[in-house]
């Protein structure tokens, strides 16, 4: 029984996680407009983004890790790359960044909405 409360647990923590991170992605993706993407560079950041985050989450499912799980590590890993690839950059630019939230963003909601 105590596993079952701990394991309940567990879930309620990564399926709140896996929400903040969602909502983190979609409230960073530049909401008020203040990213223009009709630049090529912000095009590159969101279609790369997507990419990875779409891919990482489909390898996670793959890999039998639940919805919750695997919004989570796309995510992370989807952001890290981006923050990483920002970092050596001459200089840092946000709108990169916010574009990057977008690409992640749409390529989860794409396989969620399917229930994948």
């Amino acid at each position: 029984m105590a596993n079952d409360s701990q394991t309940n647990s567990q879930v309620k923590i990564k399926r709140t996680l896996g929400s903040l991170l969602l909502a983190f992605c979609l409230l960073g993706a530049d909401l008020a407009g203040a990213v223009d993407y009709g630049e090529p560079d912000k095009q590159k950041h969101v279609m790369a983004s997507f990419g990875i985050a779409s891919i990482s989450y489909g390898a996670a499912r793959a890999a039998r890790f639940g919805r919750v799980s695997s919004v989570l590590m796309s995510s992370l890993l989807t952001i890290g790359i981006g923050y990483l690839k920002e970092s050596t950059d001459p200089k840092f630019d946000h709108r990169d960044m916010q574009a990057n939230y977008s690409g992640a963003a749409m390529g989860l909601i794409l396989p969620l909405s399917f229930s994948f």
